[in-house]
């Protein structure tokens, strides 16, 4: 998680609207959902148990994910978790290792 911007007391103009400025464009940056996120690694789905489960962390459930790394030709797609504050559903067409952006 990314730390809120904090401004420092300062008498200084100057200073005061420089930080104003930083804040506008920081804060923006941090609305932006994909950043509150996890990344997971490494994560093998073998194709002949699908569905495979795949805990998140998250603590609520994702509003989406990304594959960021994969070792094979294969498509994944997810089915409904019965528990999705917790868990990913995630098929695959072929063995494969993928790593996982989730958010």
């Amino acid at each position: 998680m990314i730390s809120q911007f904090r401004k420092i007391r300062s008498t200084i103009s100057d200073i005061q609207r420089v930080q104003d400025a930083v804040a506008v464009v920081f804060n923006s940056i941090l609305k932006k959902q994909i950043l509150d996120g996890r990344l997971i690694k490494d994560k093998f789905l073998d194709s002949s148990e699908n569905p495979i489960s795949i805990d998140h962390g998250l603590g609520k459930a994702p509003r989406g994910w990304v594959i960021v790394k994969q070792d094979a030709d294969a498509n994944v797609y997810e089915s409904t978790s019965s528990t999705p504050n917790a868990t990913l559903e995630l098929n695959a067409t072929a063995d494969v290792t993928v790593s996982l952006w989730v958010f």
